[in-house]
């Protein structure tokens, strides 16, 4: 029985050992996974700084406050030439810096659960391709929340929330192109701009949307003017992205109350008032 618990234990050791611990800011020059354990104040351009490839980065909701100085990054991923770095960076709280997660040359990462808020820029990617931006909260950004150039391919966004961003929600730029954007949340000054050839919806399937509908086509956009009219969680009306010729041809909108419900709905409660003042 001893032996039995000596070995559980020593399994268990090793599996919390296998993430390196951060407590400060950092260069990651080796592929592995690593934990922050604590929140990190930056004094540098670069808090964490990841070199290697094949990296993962749990921040385990931590938080990483940075500095408004141009080219300050939170985290970055900076290469010289296009790489397949295949780093995820998740569950991140980025505050404060000029780019909040920093992107350049950098492909076939995955950026998860972060929280963003408060930088002069959001996210940005800088020739890079092929990466997954998802379940983010991109939030308070002050010149925008999520940045595309310079040939960003092929990235796709989704079930991201991007609100209270000033200038725009997202912004895509010449060169980038083949971007799929669905299943987001837009409500900011300005929610999209986009000079390109990008997609910004997926095929309608069945499942819970990010504003609770039960069907997955589009993004939802504070300003869209169109109405649900059939109830199928859809815009009848196409949304258009500004700039270019790009739409999101199935935007999400919440379903138009038929006037009966409404009628009943007002019944119901002038008989629950009279009811009470009765009593």
């Amino acid at each position: 029985m001893i032996s039995i618990l000596m070995t559980c234990l020593l399994l268990l050791h090793s599996v919390s050992a296998e993430a390196s611990p951060i407590s400060s800011c950092t260069i990651i020059d080796s592929s592995g996974e690593y934990q922050l354990t604590k929140n990190l104040v930056s004094s540098s351009t670069i808090c964490i700084d990841i070199k290697a490839d094949n990296v993962i980065l749990d921040c385990q909701n931590y938080a990483i406050k940075g500095i408004h100085i141009y080219g300050s990054s939170g985290i970055q991923i900076k290469r010289s030439s296009p790489t397949n770095t295949t780093i995820e960076i998740k569950n991140c709280i980025i505050r404060e810096s000029y780019y909040g997660i920093y992107l350049k040359n950098a492909n076939n990462n995955t950026l998860d659960y972060n929280t963003i808020i408060g930088n002069i820029e959001g996210i940005k990617i800088s020739s890079s391709s092929n990466n997954r931006v998802l379940n983010n909260n991109i939030s308070a950004n002050i010149l925008g929340g999520v940045w595309l150039e310079q040939n960003s391919n092929n990235n796709i966004f989704f079930s991201n929330t991007l609100e209270s961003n000033k200038g725009y929600g997202m912004w895509l730029f010449f060169t980038s192109k083949n971007n799929l954007i669905y299943n987001n949340f837009f409500n900011n000054l300005k929610n999209a701009f986009d000079q390109d050839s990008n997609f910004w919806n997926t095929t309608n399937h069945t499942g819970t949307n990010i504003i609770g509908g039960s069907n997955i086509g589009g993004n939802y956009f504070s300003d869209y003017t169109g109405t649900d009219n059939n109830g199928d969680g859809f815009g009848e009306s196409p949304y258009y992205i500004s700039f270019g010729s790009n739409k999101d041809n199935l935007p999400l909108a919440i379903p138009e109350v038929p006037t009966i419900f409404l009628s009943i709905g007002v019944m119901f409660l002038s008989l629950l008032r009279m009811k009470r003042a009765s009593k």
